[in-house]
This record gives C-alpha cells, structure tokens and sequence, in this order.
C-alpha cells in the first residue's frame, strides 16, 4: 500500500474482494478469506500455505529445483553459485562440487543487503544530494561571476572613444557564449546527479523490498551493485577571474582583451569516496588556510547550511539558511525568535538597518523585504534580476547584488 494514502485503502480478500480477510498464503502472496482460502487450497498444481494474516511472509520460501521440479533447493553449490536439492548432489553435474545450506547464504546476503542498504542511505545518497546543491550553487555564481565580468568591460569601455564599441561588444558575446557553454555542461551535469539519485534512491527502495522477502531464490540472486555508486564522477571547479584592466590606447585594445583575467573557466578534479564522510563540502578542501581567530560561542542550529549571520545588538545575532525561517539567537546559543519568510522561499541574505529594522533578499520572487515588529513589507520588487547579497550604507540606503 501506497504509505500517503493508506488510510484510505481496505485489506482485501483477493479473490472475492470481501472486507478483512483473515488468512493469506505465504507461497502465493495473496490474501484470502475463509471460504477462499478451502478452496485455494485445492489447487494442485503448485505449493501452498495458508496462515493467519498477522503472520504473513514468515515461512521461509525454497526455490524448486529446476532439475528435480518435486524438489526444494536446500542446500547451495559453492561452485556454480546456484541453489540446488539434495538429488543434485549425487548426479554428476554436481560431482566434487562444495555445496552448503542454502540458508547459509540467505543469510550472507541479507547481510550483505543490510550493509549495502545502510552505505546507500546513510553515505552516498545524502553526498550525491550535496553535489546536486552544489551544482544550483555553482549555476547562481556563473550567472553572477559572468555578468561582474560583463560590467567590467563595459566600465571600461565607456572611457573609450566610440571606434572600439565593436571589439567590446565582441568580447562581451565570448563572455556570454562561454557562460552559456558552461551552463551547458554544469546542466548537464546536475541532470547526470539527478539521474544517479533517483537510480539510488529506487536501489534503497529496491533493497528494502529484497530485505523484506523471504524468497529465498530472489535474496540469493542478489548481487552487489555497491562498487558501481561509490565511483564518484568527477567534481567540476567553476573559476572565475576578474583582473583590474589597465588603461590604454587603442593599439593595446586587442592584447588586453584576450587576457586570461577576463576568462571564465571549468574543471574537472577527481573526488574519492569515503565511507567516514557522511556529508560532502568542497568549499572545506579548497579553502585558503586563515588567521588564528578566537571562538567567543558555539551555536548549534536546525540548518543544513547557514548562509548569513548579521548582528542585531551586542547580545543578538539572525541567522539564515537553507529553509524559509530565519532565527533570532542569544549569544548563549537560546533560540530567541523565527521569523517565517513572507513568500516562504528561503531568504539569501539579512541585514539590520541603524533603526534595527530587519531586511532580507528574496531572490525566487526578486524582492526586498522589511522586517518591523515582526511585520513583514515588501519594499522593492526587482525586474529582470533576483537579488542575493544585501547590505545596508552609512546614509541607511540599501544596497542589493545580483
């Protein structure tokens, strides 16, 4: 039964669809009620066993033999990997073959089940959901890296004379043709994670339903497809470069252009898997090494990833992250206030105002919102662009980056 709407179903007798049934047979996987149950029953031509419903999918299914069809497989041959009756072992298909219970193996590979259910959803789906995070990640900084380096050039080329508008509007369209290439392959690639999260997502389903059975042949047939997740794809590095450009005159306009600090690039680094690692950060692997610093507190959140902290006071400090709350702490780590976003996307960034009016970015609707007793007002609705980094001047005016 569907677990989102088995409220509403009825436990059915199979056969005549009556109400309740009390019986089920543990071979066929049916559920009967009394009368049907008699008669299923007569029916020969194959093995049946009927038992109270509540103990259902207790027996243990053997396999027939596919040589000795009126026997049970209950023992396994080592050698060929199959499960075979005790006839086989005297027939000389079977001669000098190890052989040994088969419930032995049934119980090797429900641990090997156990082991590769727990490894698929406690370690490799939650780092192929971050990876698929960080690819949305990577996609908002290209478009934002790629339009500072479009503004860059543009700056520059105002102070200009109008004769070299043709060759900025020619590096202008390398910068967009290169984002939309990259977009193309950072698409691609989060389509790719996307694809291996539902495959494993469907092995997890897949393997609980396996773990579950008792169908001896069905668990012994199991083989392992672990290895095949844990080879990680390659990781790709978006990186951005935008240098200072020098002024110059027009016969240094070309060589300028095609300077490596008006590029955007792509690489791919190889990642290993690790079993100890239950989440994946690659910001942590390439971050530069800092400055001794000194921990004043330790907070604990709720969120998978804290995007901003702003201090509202000396004592208070707002956090947000990765769901549509924002939460007000004391610096001894008490949860003060939440405050739900209006639109109940998740917030980008806050900032305090010199009157301590809370404002946020919402960048799915392309507002800026303003917080005061706890009264929520949306005070600018941006066209064309969503805003993502916010912070408040000296004169109190605001100040968004898209």
């Amino acid at each position: 039964m569907d677990p989102q709407i088995s409220a509403q179903d009825i436990l059915q007798c199979q056969l005549c669809e009556s109400h309740f049934p009390p019986l089920s047979c543990d071979f066929c996987r049916i559920n009967l009620c009394k009368i049907c149950a008699g008669e299923h029953l007569l029916d020969d031509s194959r093995d049946h066993k009927v038992v109270p419903i509540k103990k259902r999918r207790t027996t243990i299914n053997y396999p027939k033999c596919p040589t000795h069809t009126n026997k049970q497989c209950e023992l396994h041959c080592e050698k060929c990997d199959n499960p075979i009756c005790a006839h086989c072992i005297s027939s000389n298909e079977h001669l000098g073959h190890k052989a040994c219970d088969i419930m032995k193996v049934f119980n090797i590979k429900k641990e090997t089940l156990q082991k590769d259910l727990q490894e698929l959803d406690k370690f490799i789906y939650p780092i192929y959901q971050d990876m698929a995070l960080n690819t949305k990640y990577q996609k908002a900084g290209l478009e934002i890296n790629s339009r500072e380096l479009i503004t860059n050039v543009e700056k520059w080329g105002d102070d200009l004379h109008r004769e070299i508008d043709s060759i900025i509007s020619r590096k202008k369209t390398e910068i967009s043709e290169t984002k939309n290439v990259l977009l193309t392959v950072l698409t691609e690639r989060e389509d790719e994670i996307a694809y291996s999260l539902s495959y494993i997502k469907q092995n997890i389903v897949d393997l609980k339903n396996l773990q579950e059975s008792s169908d001896v042949y069905l668990v012994s047939a199991y083989k392992s497809r672990i290895d095949g997740f844990k080879k990680l794809p390659p990781k790709l590095k978006v990186t951005f470069q935008s240098g200072c450009l020098p002024k110059i005159n027009t016969t240094q306009l070309f060589e300028v252009l095609d300077s490596p600090n008006l590029t955007i690039s792509v690489t791919k680094e190889e990642q290993e898997y690790k079993m100890d690692i239950p989440g994946y950060m690659s910001s942590l692997s390439d971050s530069e090494p800092v400055d001794e610093v000194e921990v004043i507190t330790s907070i604990s959140t709720d969120y998978r990833y804290l995007f901003c902290v702003t201090c509202v006071s000396d004592e208070e400090i707002l956090l947000c992250g990765n769901i549509n709350i924002m939460k007000l702490y004391n610096l001894q780590g008490e949860q003060l206030k939440s405050i739900k976003s209006k639109s109940e996307n998740m917030p980008w960034d806050i900032a305090v105002t010199k009157s301590k009016d809370l404002i946020y970015t919402d960048f799915s609707n392309r507002s800026v919102n303003l917080i005061r007793e706890s009264e929520i007002q949306k005070i600018i609705t941006l066209r064309g662009w969503g805003p993502i980094r916010l912070c408040i001047t000296s004169s109190d005016d605001i100040y968004d980056e898209k």
